[in-house]
This record gives C-alpha cells, sequence and structure tokens, in this order.
C-alpha cells in the first residue's frame, strides 16, 4: 500500500509541475500581451499628440504665409502709388520745360 501511496504522490507531483510550467507560460504570455497592449496604447497617445502638434505648426505656417502675402500686395500697391505720383510730378516738370 505504501507504494501504491508512493506511486501516486510521484504521478501528482509531474503532474503538478506540468501544470506549475503550464501555468507560468500562460501567465508569462499574458504578461507579454500586457506589455504590448500598453506600449501601443502610449504610441497611439504620443502619435494624436504629435498631429496636433504638427496640425498647430502648420497653421500658424499657413498664417504667416497669408500675412506676408497681404504685406507684400500692400507694400506693392503702396510703392506702385508712390511711383505714379512721382511720375506725374516728373510730367509737370518737363512739361514746364
Amino acid at each position: 500500500m505504501l507504494r501504491k501511496l508512493g506511486g501516486e504522490e510521484l504521478a501528482l507531483n509531474i503532474s503538478l509541475g506540468k501544470m506549475s510550467a503550464q501555468w507560468k507560460a500562460a501567465v508569462e504570455g499574458w504578461l507579454d500581451s500586457e506589455s504590448q497592449y500598453r506600449l501601443r496604447i502610449e504610441q497611439a497617445k504620443e502619435a494624436k499628440q504629435g498631429s496636433k502638434f504638427a496640425e498647430e505648426e502648420y497653421e500658424k505656417y499657413r498664417e504667416a504665409e497669408k500675412e506676408a502675402k497681404e504685406n507684400y500686395e500692400s507694400g506693392v500697391a503702396k510703392h506702385d502709388a508712390v511711383g505714379l505720383l512721382a511720375c506725374s510730378a516728373h510730367s509737370k516738370i518737363f512739361k514746364r520745360l
């Protein structure tokens, strides 16, 4: 009877060892998956923040370009107006001569 109990105990120890190894492998797999999941969540957050930053910078660029174009056109218009006045003043002077 002792032999039989010893054999059963050995069989239980072997089964328990296999179950422990399987459980350990399952936990490691779950931890790896959880780690990957959390990493992807953080990457998504960073991508969203980067996208928002890029949009804001592009909007600043667009506004600066629009303002520069308006300033350029305003300067050209002023230059043309001054040029026309100067031409008309020169014309009057030359007519007197």
